[in-house]
């Protein structure tokens, strides 16, 4: 009778064993995405607190009305209130909140507690993380996601917070808000989840994709630059993004169309189509010291802005802004400008034909003054390939415009004993002379039905020689400049 209880006993335990295995092993679909629910769902990765946070969750979220109101309460405040550890030693919320002070981990965490206590559903997101120079740290990364409205947001309080330099200091950010409810299509360049579905991607990347994939800061989905493209291009190894400088400098900009290529050709155009939101936000475009200022270009209205823009220098390309407090221009995106071919060159020669290499070598090469005395840029280049010009004359700078041009000698060394003719047209009623050294003056002007002066001479002296006017009273001021050698 015992064998045959224990026989009993042993066969239902068999059988439970049995089942359960086989229930383990060939679960049905349904069962399956129950566990796969569960899991995203799950705060295992929590480390457990024995503190209540509602006080401070309260006191941080007070006359916040909505879920953003409050999720964007919280992320400031622990932005703005926790450092990071740079001894790499606190990893949990508690001691966080204690100290203001932890890691990924720990800024994660806090957020979660804050949010959980005032009804918010937030995750902590694990995973690895590319810096701007596409390192992908060891140590791995945390960040959140939280519910709001519906749908999912993504950010990071801690790189919200600042950064770690190369020397182990923490400095925090001038603007938080750039890791604040990232696009997925962005995060994914810098933020890799463990568990793919963090990705919130039609298309989850995998590892090696994201191992292979340029580093893509925040900024871009800040600028309203067009997410998708980039994305699209970044998925296809065709992307090479323009350096963004620092944080978003007071959301004074939205970029409706810039280039997204990080390398620029000398003689090709660009198309910049910004929105300023205060319309006193001074900004420029520079390539090595030359400056393209707003108002060159064309105003579309409402604080919109367009310009196709050429590069004329090889070197740098920034788009900038003014910064008043400390009176200096600061780069807000830049671009290399590629070494030019010869191509390149003869096209920027079409609009801007004194920056040819043959040409803007040449000495005294101020466009605006030549300008000012009648000579176009074109002209000017022309003329100069045509005697072969190394050294231009002087156009003094405020009195080259009363006088225009007609034909001068167009280099500014003349030679001792050759013959010379001047031609121009003055543009005021005062006296004129060439005047030689500081004791020879020609006056006896040919002046034609036209009221083109003009004289021919022979230098006689080594030295200065000029064409000058008597501007004031009986003082003669020198509109251009020669000199005289033997």
């Amino acid at each position: 009778m015992k064998e045959k209880i224990l026989g009993l006993i042993l066969g239902t335990i068999l059988f439970i064993i049995g089942y359960l295995c086989f229930s383990f092993f060939f679960s049905d679909d349904d069962k399956a995405a129950e566990v796969k629910d569960v899991v995203v769902e799950t705060v295992d990765d929590i480390h457990p607190s024995a503190y209540d946070y509602t006080a401070i969750a309260k006191e941080i979220t007070y006359g916040k009305t909505t879920e953003l109101e409050k999720i964007k309460a919280i992320y400031e405040w622990i932005c703005t209130n926790i450092a990071y550890d740079t001894t790499y030693s606190i990893y949990h919320a508690d001691e966080c909140y204690d100290k203001r002070i932890g890691v990924c981990n720990a800024y994660s965490e806090l957020f979660y507690y804050i949010a959980k206590s005032v009804g918010l559903k937030s995750q902590m997101v694990v995973g690895k993380s590319k810096n701007a120079k596409g390192y992908i740290s060891p140590r791995g990364h945390a960040w959140v996601c939280v519910q709001v409205n519906g749908r999912t947001m993504l950010l990071d309080p801690t790189w919200g917070a600042g950064s770690v330099d190369d020397d182990n200091v923490f400095t925090r950010s001038e603007n938080i808000w750039t890791w604040f409810d990232v696009d997925p299509r962005i995060m994914v360049f810098s933020h890799y989840p463990n568990n793919e579905e963090y990705q919130f991607l039609d298309e989850p990347l995998t590892y090696d994709e994201f191992e292979d994939m340029p580093y893509v800061p925040a900024q871009v989905y800040q600028y309203n630059l067009n997410v998708n493209k980039i994305y699209q291009l970044a998925r296809n190894n065709d992307l090479e993004l323009p350096k963004f400088y620092g944080e978003l400098q007071n959301q004074n900009i939205l970029f409706y169309e810039i280039p997204l290529s990080n390398s620029l050709r000398i003689g090709q155009y660009y198309d910049f189509r910004i929105h300023l939101r205060n319309i006193e936000y001074k900004i420029a475009i520079a390539n090595n010291g030359l400056f393209t200022y707003i108002d060159e270009f064309s105003e579309e209205g409402n604080g919109v802005y367009s310009i196709r823009y050429m590069p004329r220098n090889e070197g740098d390309v920034s788009l900038c802004y003014y910064d008043d407090k400390r009176d200096v221009w600061k780069s807000i995106v830049g671009y290399n400008v590629a070494p030019a071919k010869s191509g390149d060159w003869d096209r920027l020669s079409e609009v801007y034909p004194l920056l040819h290499p043959d040409i803007r070598s040449v000495e005294n090469l101020y466009a605006d003054e030549w300008e000012s005395a009648g000579v176009d840029n074109f002209r000017l280049a022309e003329l100069i390939r045509q005697y072969n010009v190394t050294k231009l004359p002087i156009v003094y700078t405020g009195y080259g415009q009363y006088l225009e041009i007609v034909d001068i000698p167009m280099t500014r060394e003349l030679q001792l004993g050759q013959s010379y003719t001047f031609m121009f047209s003055p543009r005021n009623d005062r006296q004129w002379a060439i005047i030689e050294g500081k004791s020879t003056w020609y006056q006896e002007w040919n002046i034609d039905d036209n009221g083109v002066y003009s004289i021919t001479i022979i230098p006689k002296n080594c030295g200065d020689l000029k064409i000058a006017t008597n501007v004031e009273g009986n003082s003669f001021y020198t509109c251009i400049g020669y000199e005289v050698k033997p």
